[in-house]
């Protein structure tokens, strides 16, 4: 599975869309990270809002930081949900699906 997985990543070529991005980002970050939203703003023309939980890629998916975690991610869908509510009622209608951008050239996932 792992060798499925890394050859998919390898082949894998995202593109930008007209989507905003909620990042939940671990708060210990490997040594000289300073990107604040870890590359995503190029592919979200839509914006990124940035949520920093308690630490690393791995142990914020494991308890006890997991529940930082999961309150964050709770507080942002019931955000979006609110606002998707809020928009259809108005009227606005909703959209479930991100159209892509057509960029001057595709950006590749360098798997770190």
């Amino acid at each position: 599975v792992e060798r499925a997985v890394k050859g998919a990543t390898r082949r894998y070529w995202a593109r930008p869309c007209r989507v905003r991005v909620t990042l939940l980002k671990a708060q210990l970050r490997p040594p000289g990270d300073t990107t604040v939203d870890l590359g995503w703003a190029a592919m979200a023309s839509g914006g990124v809002e940035v949520h920093t939980v308690p630490g690393n890629h791995t142990t914020m998916l494991r308890a006890p930081r997991v529940t930082a975690t999961a309150t964050v991610l709770a507080e942002c869908l019931a955000r979006t949900q609110a606002q998707v509510l809020t928009s259809a009622s108005a009227g606005g209608g909703t959209s479930h699906a991100a159209i892509p951008d057509q960029p001057s050239a595709p950006w590749r996932f360098t798997g770190t």
